[in-house]
């Protein structure tokens, strides 16, 4: 296999942009879809090289990956189709790959993030239920709520979905995973979710970014299953590829994907 050339970021940015001006030039839908992915894996060893550079953020690369992810997202839906030819399947499944893994990497990038918000919203949580219980143990007009009065209101199931949020789809993602919990104003510091509870605003924030951080990891996983299940229409091919490239897994790197990716595009472009 040829060596993957070298470039800085700005090369591997501008190489990128010349390829992607190239495929929307191109009238050949599936040439262009190639072209499209060619120039996908230079923005991605862009983002590769955000990381490895200390002048830059962790944010500059994951802005990166997520504007590719846009223009895989955009073969997925032309190429994954049950009536697409052979090729157009081989494609999906390696788009499906390339999705899992960088949405995988953003997560591994938020990881340390993520963990963080995760202890301290535990801890958060678990204090509020210990003052709620407090508050609970001793009321001295216990005696008269014992008998609701035709104007309480009562609980009901869908009341109890309302209270931890509503569910919507995260980013540039297909599948539907959970968001954030919708929420109105109640005050300086303060927000409500939409069935009541009451948060304080930067705990609310922190589950907002919380949510957004785990979703890559579950955008992962279900890509990386959809490539498992429509891969099993081409063994033949994948397992040549496998043979050369050696195993791609979730926890492959950047510079596996590429170099797998490379030599997927040059079978397809040979067929």
């Amino acid at each position: 296999m040829a060596e993957q050339q070298q470039f800085t970021s700005d090369g591997y940015l501008a190489e990128g942009k010349r390829l992607k001006h190239l495929a929307d030039s191109q009238t050949d839908k599936y040439k262009q879809s190639l072209t499209y992915f060619e120039a996908a894996l230079q923005f991605i060893m862009c983002g590769n090289n955000f990381e490895r550079d200390p002048g830059y953020t962790d944010e500059k690369a994951i802005r990166m990956y997520s504007d590719t992810c846009k223009i895989i997202k955009w073969l997925i839906g032309i190429h994954s189709g049950s009536e697409g030819r052979s090729n157009d399947k081989k494609l999906a499944v390696l788009c499906y790959r390339f999705q899992a893994l960088l949405n995988m990497r953003m997560y591994k990038l938020k990881r340390s993030a993520t963990t963080k918000l995760s202890k301290v919203l535990n801890d958060h949580f678990k204090s509020s239920k210990s003052s709620q219980q407090n508050q609970s143990s001793w009321n001295p007009s216990s005696k008269y709520s014992e008998t609701p009065s035709p104007m309480s209101p009562t609980p009901s199931p869908a009341g109890s979905v309302g209270s931890v949020g509503s569910m919507g789809s995260q980013g540039s993602n297909s599948s539907d995973i959970p968001s954030a919990t919708t929420s109105s104003k109640m005050g300086p510091g303060m927000n409500m979710s939409s069935g009541g509870t009451m948060v304080p605003s930067r705990i609310y924030h922190m589950m907002s970014t919380y949510m957004t951080n785990s979703t890559y990891c579950l955008t992962s996983i279900d890509y990386w299953e959809q490539a498992e299940a429509l891969s099993q229409e081409n063994q033949d091919f994948f397992q040549t590829v496998q043979e050369q490239c050696g195993v791609l897994t979730l926890h492959s790197s950047i510079l596996d994907l590429v170099q797998y990716s490379e030599y997927c595009l040059c079978k397809l472009k040979a067929l």
